[in-house]
């Protein structure tokens, strides 16, 4: 068919065939400028935006700029590529720099990860590190863990003699380091305390000293005079006293 050429509203002028005359639009680049802060060109073909009727603003409005642009990022100083209407303050806030940068951790140890990571502070250091020595008790260990987990996530398997807080003496049994002490142990070292009758009390550290009993002899007075014959836990009898007794017998009364 023959081809014409065509003059539209835009100024363009269009080859086209002649029977498509009615429905082409205009392929030339678009001349108009987006209203972005850059002025950039409009990148859609002529027709796309206008064709022959009026022009379609909202098409060059700053959201509808794909142009790309390169800005530094506040936080970081690191240069990053947008397009245009993803440009400003709102995507920047919200934008996560892929750039892949060096951290050193408490260890000596580098790690590279996304800028990103680094400025919330998403930190693991990723290094094995082997047999190492739990800070509690400086004993080694058999296994390894990353540099970012912490030691209370491990327990010390060594076997060893736990000490009891409250007296500081070592429980007789081999106990894994790592496993609490159960509340309700007792340490079964013999002491001597002074009990509340005042007597030495030989007895078990972690007895209480309610439940000992002093097998010294009594030094109450009984309600006639004479020392209780009783030893000191027992409780003083009501029965008649035997050293009355004997004196009865020594000397009977007339």
């Amino acid at each position: 068919s023959e081809v014409i050429k065509v003059f539209r509203r835009c100024g363009h002028e269009n080859s086209i065939p002649c029977h498509t005359e009615a429905t082409a639009t205009c392929n030339m680049p678009c001349t108009m400028l987006m209203s972005c802060e850059h002025n950039h060109s409009c990148m859609n073909r002529c027709g796309h935006i206008r064709g022959d009727q009026e022009w379609d603003i909202n098409q060059h409005l700053p959201s509808a700029c794909r142009a790309e642009v390169t800005k530094v990022l506040e936080e970081c100083g690191h240069s990053a590529s947008f397009e245009c209407f993803q440009s400003g303050s709102y995507y920047l806030r919200r934008y996560q720099c892929g750039e892949q940068v060096d951290y050193v951790c408490g260890e000596g140890h580098t790690t590279t990860m996304r800028c990103y990571d680094y400025q919330v502070g998403s930190i693991k250091c990723q290094k094995l590190i082997n047999n190492f020595t739990f800070p509690e008790c400086g004993h080694k260990s058999n296994i390894s863990k990353k540099c970012f987990e912490a030691f209370a996530l491990f327990k010390c398997t060594v076997m060893t003699r736990k000490k009891f807080p409250e007296c500081g003496h070592e429980h007789s049994e081999l106990m894994r380091c790592g496993d609490a002490m159960s509340p309700t142990l007792r340490c079964k070292m013999m002491v001597s305390v002074t009990g509340k009758c005042g007597h030495p009390l030989h007895m078990e550290c972690g007895q209480n000293q309610e439940d000992a009993m002093c097998d010294m002899p009594c030094e109450r007075k009984r309600p006639c005079g004479h020392v209780c014959p009783l030893v000191c836990w027992e409780p003083c009898t009501t029965d008649p006293c035997p050293d009355c007794y004997k004196e009865l017998q020594q000397f009977p009364r007339p």
